[in-house]
């Protein structure tokens, strides 16, 4: 067996909490193992960022100054931080993303061919909004949409003005309804309740955090839900999504992990290149429209992927 000096370690910048990305981290883990990392092989050192954009930075610090082989995150703001960090202070330590919305328009990475010392998988995020904006035109007509999310992140505010471009030609009204914090969510909703038929929620860490308590305030002001994960209806609560299959995604990062910690790919790892899912879902929760009265149509429970009785 090996010694503890011998193994090789990874820093892994939870954008949320270990409870809420249980079942991502085992995805990651399980494939680790998979791939013949046992854990007398590898060190996985969790830091949670509670879904706090402070803690993005403290975090990705911490890490620099730690003697880690690869760091790895979610969610294009916690990356951010921890590919500033690794530039200024640690230009060689890899940085593996197990998701990020669009990292060639947030200008998270160069190209997804050749990303530099950063790599890991878009979830497609902002080129998945027309087809959920279509899922809520065929779920609600030619309705008024609330995008609502934390503006503050650009993969968000890239995602929102996607949104804005493409919902009249789907015969929506769309308006931008910002959370900054968990107290907005509840003052939120309620000033949407009678002016917007449903919510479009972009998805990032601060609103991961609180989906439970988005879609609970959501219900009772008889506005459905549409998510980007499956996660969030069968887990938290939400009425409908559509998206890549997400613990996919983390599986994925731990075979690019797999690749750096090999040493196939050199130090820069310039090589790297970034990936993208090719595993999507839907996923459509029957009781939280049953208790607003919403009849979701059989056309769209046919591109079901799971409903939910």
């Amino acid at each position: 067996m090996p010694s503890l000096e011998s193994k090789k370690t990874i820093g892994f910048l939870v954008p949320t909490t270990l409870d809420i990305w249980s079942d991502w981290t085992e995805a990651f883990e399980k494939r680790l193992s998979e791939l013949g990392w046992s854990k007398d092989k590898i060190e996985i050192n969790y830091q949670q960022a509670e879904g706090l954009e402070k803690n993005y930075t403290k975090h990705a610090k911490y890490f620099v100054g730690l003697p880690v082989d690869v760091v790895v995150t979610g969610g294009t703001q916690a990356t951010f931080a921890c590919k500033k960090a690794a530039a200024a202070r640690k230009p060689s330590i890899p940085v593996v993303f197990a998701t990020a919305g669009d990292p060639i328009d947030t200008k998270l990475v160069p190209t997804f061919s050749a990303p530099g010392n950063l790599t890991g998988i878009s979830n497609q995020q902002t080129n998945l909004v027309i087809k959920r904006l279509d899922y809520l035109r065929q779920l609600l007509g030619n309705a008024r949409i609330a995008l609502v999310g934390n503006d503050r992140s650009p993969n968000v505010r890239l995602e929102m003005k996607i949104a804005k471009q493409i919902a009249p030609a789907l015969g929506l009204k769309v308006i931008v309804a910002p959370i900054h914090k968990q107290g907005d969510i509840s003052s939120v909703i309620k000033r949407l309740k009678g002016k917007v038929d449903g919510l479009l929620v972009c998805t990032d860490p601060l609103i991961t955090t609180h989906a439970a308590q988005l879609n609970e305030e959501a219900m009772r002001a008889n506005l459905p839900t549409m998510h980007a994960f499956a996660e969030y209806v069968y887990k938290y609560g939400g009425c409908i999504s559509y998206g890549p299959h997400f613990a996919d995604l983390f599986a994925s990062a731990a075979e690019l992990v797999n690749t750096i910690l090999s040493g196939r790919h050199g130090i820069n790892m310039t090589n790297v290149p970034v990936q993208q899912p090719n595993n999507f879902e839907c996923a459509i929760s029957l009781p939280p429209f049953k208790k607003m009265g919403i009849t979701v149509p059989p056309s769209l429970l046919a591109l079901a992927d799971r409903v939910i009785e």
